[in-house]
């Protein structure tokens, strides 16, 4: 199949590589880039933001997101979808933190490779600050991982960006990945900020350092405690919180302190803080220096444990 170019070019669609509610995902014939069709062409608001986001200098994320490149010409002026670079980070972030799925996917991955992925998602969302982007829609989905631990951010056409003092939104989100104060909230009516995004990294960190938990999934400590994700979230019911009044982190889940003090406090600043949550680039170095701190397990020679 073959798509004409807004700018007149043309592009030829391979195989399919996914579809979703939006669209469907093709890989480009020439093997390095991607073209999204839309089940339904864009107009109006949301066809302005991706000729935006088309126009925008984003030379520092481009090699950490799938970002919308060009645009493919739909009836009456209307967008039919986009190219963009081709992610070749094989996994779902999901698939990642997922004990049972990284042991299927990445069986030699250990607990360093996961602090290493959490570093490079922490610099991801920092670029994509950088640039002048909103991620909003952070999501299990919204991240893919190479086998070598880099990051890519994909799904960017739902991002909120600025054009020439006009703020075009991202109106999605999943209620597991936002933050307290937009629980309940219409997101279209919502302009978004950095530390909206910044709770939805610290819940990915946590699940990538902590197995999958989600940190506000706990065990109730009085009767009447939130057990649902969104009504612990808007409860501000952080699980693992030092002495939290509401939940306390359920049984067998990892405890806490296998992450440093300095990671315990950023944790605590995200989920139970009432100042600004911390950014991108605040836990990019916290996870750096934690880095070294592991080492292999003597006890278990050949196997993956860690200590810390």
């Amino acid at each position: 199949m073959r798509y004409a170019l807004s700018d007149g070019g043309v592009i030829e669609a391979g195989a399919k590589l996914g579809e979703g509610g939006e669209g469907v995902v093709f890989e480009a014939r020439d093997g390095k880039r991607a073209i999204k069709i839309y089940h339904k062409p864009l107009a109006g608001a949301a066809g302005d933001k991706l000729r935006a986001m088309v126009s925008l200098e984003t030379a520092g994320l481009a090699a950490q997101a799938a970002w919308p490149e060009a645009l493919i010409a739909g009836p009456g002026g209307a967008i039919a979808g986009f190219v963009m670079q081709k992610a070749a980070e094989p996994f779902d972030i999901h698939a990642v933190y997922s004990p049972r799925d990284r042991r299927d996917k990445l069986p030699r991955a250990d607990w360093r490779f996961l602090v290493h992925v959490a570093a490079n998602l922490a610099a991801a969302f920092h670029a994509a600050h950088e640039a002048g982007v909103i991620i909003g829609d952070v999501n299990h989905g919204s991240v893919r991982v190479g086998k070598d631990g880099r990051v890519r951010l994909i799904d960017c056409d739902s991002y909120q960006i600025m054009q020439q003092g006009r703020t075009l939104r991202c109106g999605v989100g999943v209620d597991a990945y936002t933050p307290p104060e937009l629980q309940g909230v219409s997101l279209a009516d919502v302009d978004r900020t950095r530390d909206h995004d910044a709770f939805g990294l610290a819940v990915l960190i946590f699940q990538l350092l902590f197995m999958g938990r989600h940190p506000f999934a706990g065990a109730p400590r009085v009767p009447g405690a939130p057990t649902d994700i969104p009504a612990a979230i808007a409860a501000r019911a952080y699980a693992y919180a030092d002495k939290g009044p509401l939940l306390k982190p359920p049984p067998s889940a990892p405890p806490i302190e296998l992450v440093s003090p300095d990671l315990v406090r950023l944790f605590e600043q995200a989920f139970a803080g009432k100042g600004p949550r911390p950014t991108p680039l605040v836990w990019h170095q916290a996870l750096m220096a934690f880095a070294p701190t592991l080492s292999v397990c003597p006890a278990s020679v050949g196997a993956n444990a860690i200590s810390a």
